[in-house]
């Protein structure tokens, strides 16, 4: 079993991968991504998104050592990326919201009645 994944940015204007990275799931890559462009606006990963792939690259065994690198499984730009992250969070703040107003909304009644 392997306990991460690795994943990698690929550059499609250079036609090169950045440095990669473990995650214990695809979930988890997306989201470090996305907080990455967020706290770095000005940063090139940010201004050129459309140009740079999210990329799971293989796989990391951390009771064993074993790599493997047999694949390459493209998640989508960083700007698809970004986008599906911020309506995930939205949806998630919508949620949370009406549940707040069913309970404010059932304090009330309970009060009144």
């Amino acid at each position: 079993m392997f306990d991460n994944l690795i994943f990698s940015v690929y550059d499609s204007a250079k036609d090169i991968y950045l440095a990669p990275f473990l995650s214990m799931s695809t979930k988890e890559a997306k989201r470090f991504i996305y907080q990455q462009l967020k706290q770095s606006p000005d940063s090139l990963l940010s201004m050129y998104r459309h140009q740079y792939h999210l990329k799971q690259i293989g796989n990391f065994n951390s009771r064993t050592a074993k790599v493997t690198d047999n694949l390459t499984k493209d998640l989508g730009t960083l700007n698809n990326l970004f986008v599906e992250q911020q309506t995930e969070l939205l949806e998630e703040q919508e949620k949370e919201q009406a549940k707040l107003e069913a309970f404010e909304l059932s304090r009330k009644k309970a009060s009144n009645g």
